[in-house]
This record gives C-alpha cells, sequence and structure tokens, in this order.
C-alpha cells in the first residue's frame, strides 16, 4: 500500500506539472470572424492535469496509511521470536508470540 501510494504520488505530481506547462503554452488562434480556435494541447494538457489531480489526491493518503501499517506490523514482529532450546527437558524449537 505504501509503495503504490508513493508511485500514484509522483506519476501524479509529473502529470500534474505536465498539464499545467501544456496548458500555459498552448496556442489559441483568433480568426478574422472573431471565432477561436486551439491547437488541441490545452485539452491534453487539462486532461493531465486532472489526472495529476486524481493521482496524487489517492496516492497521499494510501502512502500514509501504508507507512502507519508498516510500523504498527512491524512492532508486532518484534514481538514474535524463534529460539532454539538445547536443554534436556525442552529440546527443539520454540516460537514465543508477546501479546
Amino acid at each position: 500500500m505504501k509503495n503504490t501510494g508513493r508511485v500514484l504520488t509522483v506519476i501524479g505530481g509529473g502529470l500534474w506539472i505536465y498539464g499545467v506547462v501544456t496548458i500555459v503554452n498552448s496556442v489559441n488562434n483568433t480568426n478574422n470572424g472573431g471565432t477561436t480556435t486551439s491547437n488541441g494541447d490545452a485539452q491534453a494538457g487539462s486532461l493531465a492535469w486532472l489526472g495529476g489531480i486524481a493521482g496524487m489526491g489517492a496516492g497521499i493518503p494510501l502512502w500514509i496509511i501504508g507507512g502507519h501499517n508498516q510500523r504498527k506490523y512491524e512492532a508486532k514482529l518484534q514481538t514474535v521470536s524463534l529460539r532454539f532450546n538445547a536443554s534436556p527437558q525442552n529440546k527443539g524449537l520454540t516460537l514465543t508470540y508477546r501479546f
């Protein structure tokens, strides 16, 4: 979850930057009749901008929640131990989980 959030955030940030740059650099032509035409870059830029916002909007919470869950599960792993017992009364492996 953490890695997926990280990837979505990075790709979303890149799309957002690409969209903003494309929108700013789009060319609008005004004809003699007063009609305006564009070269199509504004539409592609706005789609990339919206995709970037959606990617970052989904990625940042996933990254945060995944990081929180990772710390929680790593703490749980600290409570599990595996030991080899060589004493005569307890021969073998011992798996211990502390609550």
